[in-house]
C-alpha cells in the first residue's frame, strides 16, 4: 500500500512538471530545430535568383535546393521532437567556446592568402586547443 502512494505521488509530480513545461517539452530538441529551419530558409532564400531544374537539365541551383528543402524538413521533425518528447533543458552557453570558434575562422581567412591551404588549416588547431581544454 504504501508503494502504491509514492507511484501516485511520483506520478502526480511527473504530471506537475510536464504542465509546467508548457508547450515546449525539449527546449534542446525545439530550440536546435528552430536554428536548422533559420539557416534552410536563408539558403533557400540566397538560392531563389539561381536557375533551378529546366526540363531533363539541372542547373546550378538544383542540388544546393534539394539540401536545404532537406534541411528544413529535418529542422522540422526535431522542432516537432522538442514539442512532443521530454528532453534536457538548456546549457549554459560557452561564450570561451564560441569567440576561440569565431577567433579560428577569423585567423584562417587572414592566413589562407598569403601563407597557403595547409600552413592555415595547422593555423586553425591553436585556438582548437584552447578550446578543447575546456572539456
Amino acid at each position: 500500500m504504501l508503494d502504491r502512494q509514492n507511484i501516485g505521488f511520483e506520478g502526480r509530480r511527473m504530471a506537475a512538471d510536464s504542465e509546467r513545461a508548457g508547450l515546449i517539452k525539449g527546449p534542446r530538441e525545439f530550440f536546435s530545430g528552430i536554428v536548422l529551419m533559420v539557416i534552410a530558409c536563408g539558403t533557400l532564400w540566397e538560392l531563389r535568383n539561381l536557375p533551378g531544374i529546366r526540363g531533363f537539365s539541372l542547373g546550378p541551383g538544383t542540388v544546393p535546393t534539394i539540401y536545404s528543402v532537406i534541411l528544413l524538413l529535418l529542422g522540422a521533425a526535431i522542432l516537432g521532437i522538442g514539442l512532443v518528447k521530454r528532453g534536457s533543458p538548456l546549457d549554459q552557453p560557452s561564450f570561451r567556446g564560441m569567440v576561440c570558434v569565431a577567433a579560428a575562422l577569423v585567423l584562417f581567412a587572414l592566413c589562407i592568402q598569403p601563407v597557403g591551404l595547409i600552413i592555415a588549416s595547422i593555423a586553425l588547431t591553436g585556438p582548437h586547443g584552447v578550446v578543447r581544454s575546456e572539456c
